[in-house]
Formats: structure tokens, C-alpha cells, sequence
């Protein structure tokens, strides 16, 4: 069945999908595992493996089509991505994420307010006693600090950009089973 919904609704359903297809998986491997028996008095463990046998084809069918419908949904919301701009805005804000958190590195790593300048620093040597000069100048971490506030802007503002485009409509197609495992049908 198709159902149009918004690109920020299509992300959380991925979400609730790949969280069912990790369960699947779990419970896949569970089933696969040999079951430990003493001796054939063990009518138990026979039956237990019995199940397990009986119900595994169709597990692993179930996670086939789990992964496929993961795989048509993300592939509508990335062309989805696409044709709103989206992705263009996504690469943009991770450059400024990634800026940002190299200014803010260096203003933590340059300690201004920990330093000294050359003129303070003794004449003579004290016993155990050192002294950290700073390795960029105060206009320096007065610049970095201004970039932050920039960064932070700018990010700001793609992150709104961002969260408009993901207003968009998509169309996906998912199977009742599906579309009852994520939501989007009672």
C-alpha cells in the first residue's frame, strides 16, 4: 500500500524499521543456534528443534522483506532528499559542524585565561616551578571566538533550513505488515 508522508515522519519510521529489522535478526540467530542435549531422553530439546526448524524459513522470509522495504524507503527518502534541496543542506551543515568543533577545540586547547605573556615569565628558574605561555595571541582567540558565534549562527540557520525541507512529502509503498510495524496503520 502507498502512503504519503512527510520526509521527517519517513526518517522515524527508517528508525522503527531498522529497529525491527535488528530484532528479526536477533531473533534469527537465536533460532539458529544448536540446542545442547545429554541424551535422547531429551524429548524437549527434540521438540524445541523441531520448532525452530518449522518456523525458520519464514523468519529469514520475514527479514528479507524487512530489509527490502528498509531499502525502498530509504532509497524514496534519499531521492526525496533530492528534489528538496536537502541534501545540499545536509553536506553544508556537516562542513559547519565540523568547523565548529575545531574552533571550539582550539579555543579549549589555547587556554588564553591559563597563559602568561613573555614578560611575565621570571628571569630565573624556579624549583618545579613552569610556566605556560600562550601560543596564539589574545586578537587570535578574540578571532576564534567570533567564528564560534558565526558557526553557530549559520548553523542555526541550516538547521531551520534543514527542518522546512524535511516538511516536503514522500510517497513510499510498504506492506501492511510493514506499515502496522512502524505506525502507520492500526
Amino acid at each position: 500500500m502507498q502512503y504519503n508522508i512527510t520526509l521527517n515522519r519517513a526518517h522515524k519510521i527508517v528508525e522503527r524499521l531498522r529497529q525491527h529489522v535488528t530484532d528479526t535478526s536477533t531473533a534469527l540467530r537465536a533460532q539458529a543456534a544448536p540446542v545442547r542435549v545429554r541424551s535422547q531422553q531429551d524429548v524437549g530439546a527434540k521438540l524445541r528443534v523441531e520448532v525452530r526448524q518449522a518456523e525458520f524459513g519464514d523468519q529469514l522470509t520475514a527479514y528479507g522483506s524487512a530489509v527490502d522495504a528498509l531499502e525502498q524507503l530509504r532509497n524514496a527518502i534519499s531521492k526525496a532528499n533530492v528534489a528538496n534541496g536537502v541534501d545540499v543542506l545536509l553536506a553544508k551543515q556537516n562542513r559547519i559542524n565540523q568547523e565548529l568543533k575545531l574552533v571550539k577545540e582550539l579555543v579549549s586547547d589555547a587556554s588564553l585565561d591559563q597563559c602568561i605573556s613573555w614578560e611575565h615569565v621570571p628571569v630565573t628558574a624556579r624549583d618545579y616551578a613552569h610556566e605556560t605561555l600562550a601560543s596564539i595571541t589574545a586578537e587570535q582567540g578574540a578571532l576564534l571566538n567570533q567564528r564560534v558565534r558565526e558557526l553557530q549562527t549559520d548553523l542555526h540557520a541550516v538547521s531551520d533550513q534543514v527542518s522546512d525541507a524535511n516538511r516536503a512529502s514522500v510517497t513510499v509503498e510498504l506492506s501492511d505488515a510493514h506499515a502496522q510495524i512502524v505506525g502507520l496503520k492500526a
